[in-house]
């Protein structure tokens, strides 16, 4: 959730970006829903500004474009998840990443959902929303 919010806040200041993920083997789905809400959110922060080309764009390798931004999606035994965005200007690259080694790192956002979950209706999406939530009730 953070990480994909300093994306966001970055991707007003590079033209180049792209993002690799990686999960555990047996995931089926690519990219992940975070990917995709990260290049989402990449893309509504620089909602006004030119948007680049992206060279390659159509070629095998260069992944799946989301909302303007390629993802880059790998699958691999002792991964539990990874997440790099990968940010390139003029003489320099910015890498904002996240990597989850195990499930507990998931405990506090279940809690906090599982807190939740008696004081509102409706359906929450993500953890920012049930974060957002959290701080108003």
């Amino acid at each position: 959730m953070l990480a994909s919010s300093f994306a966001a806040q970055a991707g007003k200041f590079f033209d180049s970006i792209e993002i690799v993920e990686a999960h555990h083997a047996g995931k089926i789905d690519s990219p992940s829903g975070t990917a995709v809400r990260t290049a989402e959110m990449i893309a509504e922060s620089r909602k006004g500004l030119t948007q680049p080309l992206i060279p390659g764009v159509g070629q095998n390798a260069r992944g799946e474009v989301v909302a303007g931004v390629p993802i880059h999606s790998l699958r691999l035994a002792g991964v539990s998840a990874k997440q790099d965005i990968i940010f390139g200007g003029e003489s320099e690259v910015l890498t904002i990443s996240h990597e989850v080694s195990s499930i507990h790192s998931y405990v506090n956002g279940i809690l906090m959902t599982l807190r939740l979950a008696p004081k509102v209706s409706g359906l929450l999406v993500g953890l920012q929303s049930v974060v957002d939530k959290s701080t108003k009730i």
